[in-house]
């Protein structure tokens, strides 16, 4: 009777701890599961060293607030250290670094770890293989770290290199300054006599509602036949040619945002060819709607009388050496030139110490250098003279220093052909083929 009493509690007991074992290999397979299921993914080997607390905690305030997009800094060797911070991640951990070999070979390298992203986790972020990668935010806007690299050459023989151990900081890249607003004017180039259009414009400009400007320019070289408008109305202007200056007027009472022509002005060549004029923009007044002053730069023009003859600069005027030319002019049409001026080769004195232009039916004229004073790259014949079209006339071109060459046998222009039929430099060498490049206004 004892006995079989002692049976049954021995098999209670038996019963409660194979129960307790099952409970308990269950109990580990939910934390296993629990464990499985918080881990990271893993890619490509990365080490993942910082992982979510699997006891329910989770990324500090900071975490949430790091600044991101594109971060730059420097590190203790004085170069650059550059990564992408996006949605809680590193992104083109990037690094410039000197390293040194146990051959004794040194070098310098840049360093772009491009996948896999690297997690921010509890303000930091690691990445350790062969390099050694470690980060820490310690604001929203600035981080600071480390950075290690080992690896071995196998050719032309194994050798193994390292660099130390390299701190760096870092911070936000700062955002690029908008772009100002700018009124500006175009260049302009006009025949003796004629006419061309040219824009006043005002671009990248912002809820733009008034806008006062001026303009001034040599009124004995040119002067302003209109004023029209553009994508601006009412333009409101007032031309004196006798003082020089263009006054013009807009109001607007919305606000305009963007690129604009501000107005067209027909210029006038009142001058002689050669001449040339400032185009200065005075920005009186350029106001917003709210009667603020907008924030501006001006970029100022020119006017240029176009040459009678122009051979222009030369895309390759070297070799270069003073000499004599001798060619031949063709225009084709009637040309007044009173003047020579040589284009130098950049840095030099390139200048025309005497020229003389004729041909079979007319001595021609003569023009000497007065040597480095005032305008010396040009100088002026002794009487204007007439070039008529379809006409042959020889010249022959002294140089000094060194002027610009076309290396060629005929140039055409504009206003006709210039043509080489020989060169003789300061050395007494002949050659073929160079052409001074000349101007005749």
């Amino acid at each position: 009777m004892a006995f079989s009493r002692y049976r049954k509690r021995l098999g209670g007991n038996m019963e409660k701890r194979k129960k307790k074992k099952e409970c308990a290999i269950v109990v580990a397979a939910i934390i296993l599961m629990s464990v499985l299921t918080v881990l990271p993914v893993m890619s490509g080997g990365e080490n993942v060293t910082n992982a979510s607390d699997p006891c329910g905690g989770s990324l500090s305030e900071l975490s949430e607030a790091i600044t991101s997009g594109s971060w730059v800094g420097t590190t203790s060797e004085g170069e650059n250290v550059s990564f992408n911070v996006s949605g809680m991640q590193v992104y083109n951990f990037s690094i410039s670094y000197s390293y040194v070999c146990f051959s004794g070979s040194r070098g310098r390298r840049t360093f772009t770890l491009i996948i896999p992203p690297l997690s921010i986790l509890e303000n930091k972020f690691q990445y350790n293989r062969e390099v050694r990668i470690y980060g820490e935010f310690t604001s929203p806007n600035s981080a600071t770290g480390t950075y290690s690299h080992t690896w071995t050459v196998r050719f032309p023989y194994v050798d193994t290199c390292y660099t130390g151990n390299i701190t760096w900081n870092a911070s936000p890249a700062p955002s690029p300054s908008p772009a100002p607003t700018v009124v500006s004017i175009q260049e302009a180039t006009a025949n003796p006599g004629e006419t061309v259009t040219v824009a006043i414009n005002i671009t990248n400009v912002e809820n733009m509602a008034t806008a006062n400007i001026w303009l001034s320019y040599n009124k004995d070289v040119v002067t302003v036949e209109s004023v029209s408008e553009s994508d601006l109305s009412p333009i409101t202007a007032a031309i004196n040619n006798t003082a020089g200056v263009t006054r013009m007027n807009w109001f607007s009472a919305t606000g305009k945002t963007g690129d604009f022509v501000f107005a067209y002005l027909t210029l006038k060549a009142v001058g002689s060819a050669g001449q040339s004029s400032s185009l200065d923009l005075d920005v009186k007044e350029l106001g917003d709607m709210s009667a603020n002053a907008i924030s501006h730069t001006v970029e100022d023009g020119s006017f240029t009388i176009s040459s009678v003859f122009d051979a222009g600069e030369s895309v390759n005027p070297y070799p270069s050496i003073p000499g004599t030319h001798y060619g031949t002019i063709t225009p084709n049409q009637t040309i007044t030139v009173s003047s020579l001026y040589t284009y130098p080769c950049a840095g030099t004195g390139g200048h025309t110490e005497y020229a003389k232009i004729w041909n079979d039916t007319w001595s021609g004229e003569e023009a000497f250098w007065d040597g480095y004073q005032d305008n010396w790259h040009s100088i002026a014949f002794g009487n204007p003279f007439t070039l008529f079209a379809d006409k042959e006339y020889y010249y022959e071109i002294r140089t000094g220093s060194y002027p610009q060459i076309h290396h060629t046998s005929a140039l055409p222009t504009a206003k006709g052909w210039i043509n080489c039929t020989g060169f003789v430099d300061v050395n007494g060498k002949e050659y073929g083929g160079w052409i001074p490049a000349i101007k005749l206004a």
